[in-house]
């Protein structure tokens, strides 16, 4: 098929075929062109010109009769077998009639063709539509009971009286009395559509199996009886794909607004059974949006959106499956289609049978929609947090009974998003985590997402945990007894050997003996074990370890000062003088990188030095301040540290 590249060429087109371009109500019928010739006088005389002209010679007659005509005569002349008693309706090629079949005793539809109205055309569209609906044994099919022609020579059609409703009114009327006789049809409505669609799909992919395409499907074409019998009519239109010549051109062809692309400008070759498919899918458009797929104000413009047959767009949630469904059906390209009518009836059973999958599915939108909307509250952040719990957990029940139901997957997939999106706002990484376990596809952009927030939590929780160790290590409080027994007792030995070696200074100026200045050293290794024994509450803080490396130090500092008056010949107060200043300068070490008060017992050894040297037979007196301060002061930094209000910062914790 060649389709028009331009308004001009689409215009012209329509020129040729006898089509008005400019038509303002594009919602008729095109009939085949190439039928409309004139009738030649006499049409069961000799001169016929087709097949068409020798069937309708070769019907047999059936006499009509109008109800209100003259009762026949009392001479024994026939009794007409079709008494019309009213009209059924009109179209543009055809009357539909009530007549009773007096035979049967029964009434029966009755078409004939306008003849006046439309030359040759409405003629050979009956025999044709007759031929074709006689050979269509089918439930989906009003059965023919007869093809005859009446004393004028028309053709008649006798047909099944369907006591039903145009498909088109229930559509259009949702109110409409019908519906409350259609008790074998669902209550609900767009339930009630789909089955007569399903049913219509049933009926037109019989007919594919006979080679008969019907090309003008649209709910006017459709006949829904009391107890819900759905019947396709007018096959006016329909073409034989076994009998019809591949080259004949066949459009335009059907209704406008319905119309298959190839429906336009093309030819039987271009005609199958997905013709029809997307007759399907326009009639579906129809139901879901109570529009017609093709629109435009000019026949042209109607036209060209048959042939352009842009896909339509439905909105991202609610039946995803049938706005899909229509999309594909009317698709340009044939191929794209559902490859059959029955291939398009299994996903419409298939959306029914998953209708609760979908309406649990469209209510977890809903909820998703009302989660989207704006605030940053933490009101509003609960709410959010409940409407997509619910959300979720409507998708995964619909994913239980539909598992193939995209829209479900979707929506699932939105909703973890979204909850995804308010744990990391709440750096709640494991509860963002989970909700990716809720997903079948794996999302790399949301796991990356979790990983940078995963390492700014272990980076905040390094330093959390660095800040933590320094407050500790500051901390006067940590064993603080443990601590204060340790160095009561260093004091206690300490101001014991010193008041110990008194006998030694009064008996000269100078050392006595050799292994003075080994007594310090002496005493830091005989308390070893303890400082080892407590090593925990030593190690517990750098307060613990600077304060008791400190005072360790200050023997080793004595030692050697001991050392060197020893080598120097000092007198022995003075040496002791000296001990004082390295105990008061060690104090001010600690004072500098621990505790400010411990400037007193610095102030104390360094006040002592200078007492030691003024009044030195009271030597020994002058160490006993400086090391009692030291004790005292870190006793009493640890209990004002504890009684201290903790920050609850990480850098306090």
């Amino acid at each position: 098929m060649t389709a028009p590249r331009s308004h001009d060429e689409l215009e012209a087109f329509l020129t040729t075929v006898g089509v008005d371009a400019t038509l303002a109500s594009p919602a008729i019928v095109l009939k085949p062109p190439a039928l409309d010739t004139p009738v030649p006088a006499g049409l069961d005389g000799p001169a016929l010109l087709d097949p068409f002209d020798a069937l309708l010679a070769a019907l047999p007659h059936l006499t009509t009769q109008s109800a209100d005509e003259a009762p026949l005569s009392a001479q024994g002349a026939p009794i007409a077998e079709l008494q019309i008693v009213g009209t059924l309706g009109e179209g543009g090629m055809g009357i539909v009639l009530l007549a009773e079949q007096v035979s049967l005793g029964r009434r029966v539809a009755v078409k004939v063709a306008r003849v006046s109205a439309k030359g040759r055309a409405p003629v050979r569209a009956l025999l044709h539509e007759a031929r074709l609906m006689g050979s269509l044994e089918h439930p989906g099919v009003i059965p023919v009971h007869a093809l005859g022609r009446d004393t004028s020579g028309r053709p008649v059609l006798v047909m099944k009286r369907v006591e039903g409703t145009s498909w088109q009114e229930l559509l259009d009327d949702a109110d409409h009395p019908r519906w409350s006789e259609l008790s074998t049809l669902p209550k609900d409505r767009l339930c009630a559509h789909l089955e007569i669609l399903m049913q219509v799909a049933s009926t037109i992919a019989f007919a594919h199996s006979r080679g008969i395409v019907h090309l003008d499907i649209k709910p006017e074409n459709v006949l829904v009886g009391s107890f819900g019998e759905v019947y396709v009519a007018d096959w006016g239109i329909a073409i034989d794909r076994e009998s019809t010549d591949p080259a004949m051109r066949v459009g335009p062809r059907g209704t406008p607004r319905f119309m298959a692309p190839e429906l336009v400008t093309g030819t039987a070759a271009d005609i199958d059974g997905r013709t029809d498919v997307y007759l399907l899918g326009s009639t579906l458009h129809l139901i879901l949006t109570g529009a017609h797929r093709h629109d435009g104000e000019t026949m042209q413009e109607v036209l060209e959106a048959a042939i352009a047959s842009v896909p339509f767009d439905y909105g991202g949630d609610g039946a995803t499956d049938l706005a899909d469904l229509a999309n594909r059906a009317t698709s340009r390209e044939r191929d794209d289609r559902p490859a059959s009518a029955l291939a398009f009836r299994e996903e419409v059973s298939a959306h029914l049978r998953h209708r609760g999958a979908i309406a649990t599915s469209t209510r977890a939108w809903e909820r998703i929609r009302e989660a989207e909307e704006g605030g940053d509250s933490a009101e509003v952040a609960a709410r959010r947090r409940k409407l997509l719990l619910e959300a979720r957990f409507g998708f995964q029940q619909a994913l239980v009974d539909h598992p193939t139901y995209d829209g479900a997957r979707a929506g699932l997939e939105r909703a973890v998003e979204l909850a995804f999106d308010l744990e990391l706002a709440d750096r709640a990484l494991g509860s963002a985590r989970a909700l990716l376990a809720d997903l079948d596809t794996p999302r790399p952009d949301l796991d990356a997402r979790a990983a940078q927030l995963e390492q700014t939590l272990r980076r905040e929780i390094d330093e959390r945990d660095r800040l933590r160790t320094e407050a500790r290590d500051r901390d006067p409080t940590v064993d603080r007894v443990k601590r204060t027994l340790i160095l009561a007792t260093l004091a206690i030995v300490g101001i014991g050997v010193t008041f110990g070696m008194r006998s030694s200074r009064l008996g000269g100026t100078a050392y006595p003996e050799l292994h003075t200045p080994f007594i310090p050293l002496a005493i830091a290794a005989a308390l070893g074990p303890l400082v080892v024994w407590q090593r925990r509450a030593v190690a517990a803080s750098a307060h613990n370890r600077k304060l008791v490396a400190t005072v360790y130090f200050a023997f080793v500092l004595s030692s050697i000062v001991r050392f060197i008056g020893l080598f120097a010949r000092t007198p022995m107060d003075h040496v002791m003088a000296y001990e004082l200043v390295v105990i008061g300068a060690c104090c001010g070490v600690l004072a500098i990188a621990i505790e400010r008060a411990f400037v007193v017992p610095a102030l104390l050894g360094l006040g002592g030095a200078f007492g030691a040297l003024l009044w030195s037979s009271w030597l020994e007196i002058f160490y006993v301040p400086a090391f009692a301060a030291l004790v005292v002061v870190s006793v009493m930094a640890g209990k004002r540290a504890a009684s201290e209000p903790r920050d609850a910062s990480p850098a306090a914790s």
